[in-house]
């Protein structure tokens, strides 16, 4: 008898147990969402601000977001809109661009390579096609590396069209380096193949008014694609 009001006892505690557990499950299923619920509404209406610094502060809860794993509309909305200010969706005060944000759009080329996907595939490439700055435009590449999309081998030939406007008129490192690291991990998805107009790009670069890191860097992606085809 007494073991049986022994055994009772010990199974109404489990259960105890057990219930108590799946209502602090419940309780912090309830909270996680109520967080993602205030995420949605903060980045909704701090990417739509004027003020840089209100942005930066979107910019940092769609990080934290996607670093957990977050992926919906409105994060993908927020980006396009962050993505493309100041040089396709320009508001103009007293004739001066008053949205024009390099630096916004520079950190918003890194969340969507840490989005990835073809939605933020989609935005990288109209940024791509778009920005001005070179040193966004790196980051525009080191993210479209990262996402790792390249159908019918038009990613590379964009960012040949775009590297080679700055090779003729003001050669840059960072975006030098950022299209050598996307052409790497292009051409090693393609056999170790690059079209010629990319190829032209990179003897340019290696013989051009870059770092002599970058020289070197283009020089041995020449060589490799030359060891595997002659």
């Amino acid at each position: 008898m007494r073991k049986s009001i022994c055994f009772v006892t010990l199974a109404l505690m489990a259960l105890a147990s057990l219930t108590g557990q799946d209502s602090r499950r419940g309780i912090a299923l309830e909270e996680s969402y109520l967080q993602e619920s205030i995420d949605i509404m903060l980045i909704r209406e701090q990417s739509r601000s004027e003020s840089r610094e209100v942005k930066e502060s979107a910019l940092a809860t769609i990080e934290a977001a996607l670093q957990r794993g977050t992926r919906n509309e409105e994060i993908r909305i927020a980006l396009e809109t962050m993505g493309l200010e100041g040089i396709v969706n320009k508001t103009v005060k007293e004739g001066v661009i008053a949205n024009n944000f390099p630096d916004i759009r520079s950190k918003t080329a890194r969340c969507l390579g840490i989005m990835g996907g073809t939605q933020a595939y989609t935005i990288l490439i109209r940024m791509l096609g778009a920005e001005t700055q070179a040193f966004v435009l790196a980051d525009v590449v080191n993210a479209l590396r990262v996402v790792g999309l390249n159908p019918n081998n038009e990613t590379v030939k964009l960012i040949t069209k775009r590297v080679k406007h700055f090779d003729v008129m003001l050669p840059d490192d960072l975006l030098a380096f950022a299209a050598l690291g996307a052409y790497e991990r292009f051409a090693s998805q393609n056999g170790w193949r690059l079209d010629a107009d990319t190829e032209a790009l990179l003897v340019s670069i290696s013989n051009g008014r870059y770092h002599t890191t970058a020289r070197a860097y283009a020089r041995e992606l020449l060589a490799k694609l030359r060891s595997y085809h002659g």
